[in-house]
């Protein structure tokens, strides 16, 4: 094919995957100079020889097919570790965080396909990690992401074969706008290998009939090591006490900062089948709270929780002591976001001594972005349907010798992450001449929002105001949100 003659002579080519009477365009691409035509044919392979069509000399229709590694082919990258953990977002990396081990390692059988040579493993605290795909980016059209075609997901998992596990998928088709459309996000699995062969298992789900629109996929696993299997190798630092109805008595070893954490509530609420209250069984009236000690005796309303379970500040790393762990990056503009100690440059310390760390942004906008999956954190969907007030608070300062801006915006969220209600109060422009630089706070509280609130999205951050190269910018630490049940 001259493709000399295609640049002079057409001012389209209509790359069509099958023949002309077929109509199926795949998409249309405007023939500007020689090298555009290079990538469309580099991109689309094409078959058969391209023919002018009756009465459009200005068009060229040539039939195309994408190779099957385009129509069908894994979009995730480095599936399978031997990349170790290249092209994953380590969304959360507890513990010993995430490692790649060879295959069968302690896991016992191997995969049942044997090109698969490696896994991945999380540790004692929960690890998660993520990719999200950019269809378009990998050779998608607007046209057929349309059509509505099914996405297939599949994922493999096993427990070790002397400690037990959980697992967790959740897999979220996006439009353009990165806001869900679908979603396939299974119950949390328990394994324990006393009552499993510890085999690897498959979970599979195809999405179909979503609408049009679809233009990302977030997909995102991992799990932790149980919490629940008797034989567990964890440090009793702490014993819990658990007393179910009828007088069983179950006690459980955790390490000291699990006690109070989300997979603590979640095993309370599994072991005791029902809400809790705020009320004082008189079994407990001898246990100091300090004791994480509860107890649930015949009745519902005879639970005991301790204070510093609930309410409890669902952010986590809100002042920097992981550095931006945890934290999803929305804008991270001139120098990016930075971890810094107090006082440096903002001048003064923290209202609280206990907080030694501050997030400073830098001479273009910066934000970050925690969204809490509540029903994750051990909420039940009757709790926040009774709409449960919801508290938000922040603190920020400027630089003693530069200007800065500071943005707040807090969304509550449905299961479909659907905006019910959101508090984004007009962007603060901080003068270090003027005002004094001393931490300042912002707080809100939600309230008569409407049942159905199951996330919520929390950002923040700003710039500074000179355009100085560093970080000048606002700076911002001791982020709360807080649900009072």
């Amino acid at each position: 094919m001259n493709f000399w003659i295609l640049q002079r002579a057409a001012k389209q080519i209509l790359f069509c995957p099958t023949p002309f009477h077929d109509w199926h365009f795949v998409c249309v691409c405007v023939c500007v100079c020689l090298q555009s035509i290079k990538i469309c044919v580099t991109k689309l392979p094409l078959y058969g020889e391209a023919s002018l069509q009756e009465g459009e000399t200005d068009r060229i229709l040539c039939y195309c097919k994408k190779p099957d590694d385009i129509m069908s082919r894994n979009l995730l990258k480095n599936p399978c570790g031997e990349e170790d953990l290249e092209s994953w977002e380590l969304v959360e990396n507890g513990g010993n965080g995430w490692i790649v081990e060879d295959m069968p390692g302690d896991c016992g059988p191997d995969f049942e396909n044997d090109e698969v040579k490696k896994y991945f493993v999380t540790s004692f605290e929960w690890c998660s990690k993520k990719q999200v795909i950019d269809l378009l980016a990998e050779d998608y059209t607007t046209d057929e992401l349309n059509t509505e075609p099914e996405v297939t997901v599949e994922d493999w998992y096993c427990s070790r074969t002397d400690c037990g596990c959980e697992y967790r998928l959740a897999v979220n088709l996006l439009d353009d706008n990165h806001e869900v459309m679908e979603y396939f996000k299974p119950e949390l699995v328990l394994l324990d290998p006393e009552n499993d062969d510890c085999s690897w298992k498959k979970m599979s789900y195809t999405f179909s009939g979503y609408g049009p629109g679809l233009r990302f996929i977030s997909f995102e696993h991992g799990g932790t090591r149980s919490q629940v299997a008797a034989a567990l190798p964890c440090p009793a630092e702490g014993i819990l006490h658990l007393f179910q109805p009828g007088g069983f008595l179950l006690m459980r070893s955790f390490r000291r900062q699990e006690v109070g954490s989300p997979a603590l509530e979640r095993g309370l609420r599994v072991l005791l089948s029902t809400t809790l209250t705020t009320s004082v069984p008189k079994l407990a009236q001898q246990a100091p709270v300090n004791q994480k000690t509860v107890f649930a005796s015949e009745t519902a309303e005879d639970c005991y929780k301790p204070a510093d379970i609930m309410p409890r500040n669902l952010l986590k790393n809100p002042c920097g002591e992981e550095n931006l762990a945890f934290w999803r990056l929305m804008e991270n503009g001139g120098d990016g976001w930075k971890v810094e100690d107090m006082p440096a440059g903002c001048g003064q310390d923290f209202v609280d001594e206990k907080v030694k760390k501050y997030f400073a942004t830098s001479f273009k906008l910066c934000l970050k972005r925690q969204v809490i999956d509540l029903c994750d954190e051990g909420y039940l969907s009757e709790e926040l349907d009774a709409q449960p007030t919801v508290t938000v608070e922040d603190w920020y300062c400027s630089q003693t010798d530069c200007g800065c801006e500071y943005r707040l915006t807090v969304s509550l969220l449905d299961e479909n992450r659907k905006v019910i209600q959101k508090y984004q109060p007009a962007i603060v422009t901080i003068n270090p001449k003027i005002q004094d630089g001393s931490w300042k706070q912002t707080k809100h509280t939600f309230s008569g929002y409407g049942p159905g609130l199951r996330f919520i999205s929390f950002e923040h951050g700003g710039k500074d105001t000179k355009y100085w190269k560093g970080w000048y910018g606002v700076r911002v630490t001791g982020s709360s949100v807080t649900i009072n049940l």
